[in-house]
């Protein structure tokens, strides 16, 4: 974990309460929806702008474990799925260690179900950013950007006080390729400097359909 932490240049995580931990794992899974999800508009540079938006929304199909580091220090590892067809959005997330939960999200629709109790909570996405960001709708064209980092090998923008993530800071981390500049894939994102949210590049796969077992989606 502390490679992790040192890898982002994070900040000195806070504490956080048991009541409140449900809220927070749901709000950063719906963010994962939306990082693999949205297209954006515009960024500071164009350029930047261009090989971003290109990127994201050539995802169709994305597979891979995580790790989520909370203010508290907690840490969680679990699985990641994306599916983006013409018909449906489905993204499950299911929590392995640290907490056994899992999320699945269809299009506007959201379902969480404690894995240990068996209680489910279900909600429906608003018709705000959330929807237009499952729609294909968005525009971030008044956001406000921060190019923290564009090296040879990594890019690195924040998005100051973002309307679409909820109010808060939120940076997102892409890996490139050293001789193109492209980028090579998404490595994760932080709010607010506090929660982390890292893909695990060894276990990644996308837009390869043959690592996607439909079945994934199917209701408990």
């Amino acid at each position: 974990m502390s490679r992790i932490l040192s890898r982002w240049n994070r900040t000195s995580l806070s504490s956080i309460t048991p009541d409140k931990m449900c809220n927070s794992l749901r709000r950063l899974s719906f963010l994962a929806l939306s990082v693999v999800l949205f297209s954006c508009n515009t960024f500071s540079k164009p350029s930047i702008s261009n090989k971003v938006e290109v990127f994201l929304n050539n995802i169709s199909v994305l597979v891979s474990d995580f790790c989520q580091i909370m203010p508290s220090g907690q840490v969680y590892t679990g699985k990641f799925w994306l599916s983006r067809t013409k018909k449906h959005n489905n993204v499950k997330i299911l929590y392995i260690s640290g907490i056994k939960q899992v999320i699945f999200i269809e299009d506007s629709s959201v379902r969480v179900t404690d894995l240990d109790t068996k209680k489910q909570q279900t909600c429906t996405l608003p018709q705000d950013s959330m929807y237009k960001i499952l729609s294909g709708k968005l525009d971030l064209t008044k956001e406000k950007v921060e190019i923290i980092e564009n090296s040879k090998k990594r890019l690195r923008i924040k998005l100051l006080k973002s309307t679409v993530f909820g109010g808060g800071d939120v940076t997102l981390i892409f890996s490139k390729y050293p001789q193109t500049g492209n980028i090579k894939c998404l490595e994760g994102w932080i709010i607010d400097d506090q929660i982390l949210f890292s893909f695990d590049p060894d276990t990644m796969t996308v837009n390869d359909p043959s690592k996607l077992n439909p079945k994934v989606f199917d209701p408990d």
